[in-house]
């Protein structure tokens, strides 16, 4: 029986965990349980971030140009928006670089992956393949449901 079992985890006899690999599944894992969490968390955090800036800079204008709060105010507004007209072109700029890299960097790993599954499909014998189909796949799937339902 001990043998049945050895020979059905022969493929992963040659995997190993590493730190990466566990902090990557743990993300994402993170991201799967609770995204509205993590969503609120970085848009909070942008939130406060953009809020400091704006400070910062109203308190060092008010003070180098001894102007009053109404001027100031206007003046952060007017930095604000060439600030962020100035974002919009760079990204108009690089966005399809981004995008070229993106699109080679995705079809590059989705062939590899492909040809990795091909690979393994290859090495399995007959009732591995038939334990894979019938059981562990459809395990799988059925847990994977819990967390997007």
């Amino acid at each position: 029986m001990t043998d049945k079992i050895i020979a059905l985890l022969q493929p992963l006899r040659g995997y190993t965990l590493s730190f990466r690999k566990i902090l990557r599944a743990l993300v994402i894992a993170t991201l799967i349980i609770m995204p509205e969490e993590i969503f609120d968390l970085l848009f909070t955090l942008l939130e406060y971030a953009f809020e400091g800036f704006e400070l910062l800079l109203e308190e060092a204008i008010q003070h180098f140009f001894h102007l009053n709060k109404a001027d100031t105010q206007r003046y952060v507004f007017y930095i604000l928006i060439a600030l962020a007209a100035a974002v919009a072109v760079v990204l108009c700029l690089k966005a399809p670089d981004w995008w070229r890299r993106l699109k080679t960097t995705s079809t590059q790993a989705y062939q590899q992956q492909k040809e990795e599954t091909r690979r393994y499909w290859a090495h399995l014998n007959r009732m591995q393949r038939i334990l894979l189909v019938s059981v562990y796949l459809p395990l799988g799937l059925y847990i994977t449901s819990f967390f997007i339902i």
